[in-house]
């Protein structure tokens, strides 16, 4: 920089290292940033980018499932972009901005985490867990459990019945085909014994009683079992398991919270969008 003073020029250096001068330089930017980001935040959407997310999505389906949805499909597909749209919007009045599109999902589970910390999940004490136990006892019922021993013949039924005859005269039980699955099973739940033979098998379970001699079909084919035992489900005990009540309480406040306040954002951020828009442009 050139400076003239009484007729005479004088160089003067710019010193980078200044810490006025970084400072000064700091404050340019960060207002820049800021105003860049108001005004973003701040523009009008045509629903646009939304149709585009939506219509990726669709694409994304078609190339898997080589159809396009269906309207129960189409409808999922719409509510989860407008409640990711939502919560992208909320981020950016947080400043939290969208540098790159395949961080949008992060952005936005970060933006939900941030509001579900907003509700007050304190112990509400025990009159007000016990109302909430009451209110969803199928949450707090614990599954019947079974003992049983099982040979398993592949498809052949009528050999599993001869067998189950002689099974019930005292006889043993030989000629059963080898598969993967033990003999017996003790103290297994409903969930378990669905797992690994099939859901029929493990309803029709729960209608036998303790020394049963019965064939049963399951995934993988017919079995001969006999049932050694059936444990109940029941209530679990409050005061033993109130831990758990207060974090399932505590999970549907969060839940519940989260609902409401995205049904709010939407709302204030006016996100509209419906499967005609995408008709009006052509799918079908």
């Amino acid at each position: 920089m050139n400076i003239v003073m009484d007729g005479k020029s004088q160089k003067r250096i710019i010193n980078l290292r200044n810490p006025v001068f970084q400072f000064f330089v700091i404050g340019i930017l960060l207002f820049g940033i800021d105003y860049w980001n108001t005004a973003r935040s701040n523009q009008t959407n045509d629903g646009s980018g939304l149709r585009s997310n939506v219509q990726s999505e669709i694409n994304k389906y078609y190339r898997v499932w080589s159809q396009f949805p269906d309207s129960s499909i189409m409808s999922t597909i719409i509510n989860r972009e407008i409640e990711k749209e939502a919560l992208l919007r909320k981020a950016r009045d947080l400043r939290i901005v969208e540098s790159s599109p395949s961080i949008r999902n992060q952005i936005a589970l970060a933006t939900k985490q941030f509001i579900m910390a907003e509700v007050n999940l304190s112990d509400p004490g025990d009159s007000i867990l016990k109302e909430y136990m009451e209110d969803n006892l199928h949450l707090f019922r614990s599954e019947e459990r079974y003992s049983f021993e099982q040979y398993y013949f592949d498809q052949d039924k009528k050999k599993a019945q001869i067998k189950k005859i002689r099974w019930r005269e005292g006889h043993g039980v030989n000629g059963s085909v080898e598969i993967n699955l033990k003999l017996e099973y003790k103290n297994v739940s409903q969930k378990y014994v669905s797992e690994y033979f099939g859901l029929d098998f493990a309803v029709e379970l729960k209608s036998f009683e303790k020394g049963d001699i019965e064939i049963l079909e399951s995934i993988w084919g017919w079995h001969l079992l006999k049932v050694y035992e059936i444990v109940p489900g029941h209530i679990i005990d409050f005061k033993e398991n109130r831990l758990m009540v207060l974090n399932a309480w505590r999970q549907d406040e969060q839940k519940n919270y989260y609902e409401k306040e995205l049904q709010s954002l939407i709302k204030e951020f006016n996100i509209d969008f419906r499967m005609d828009s995408l008709m009006k442009e052509g799918y079908n």
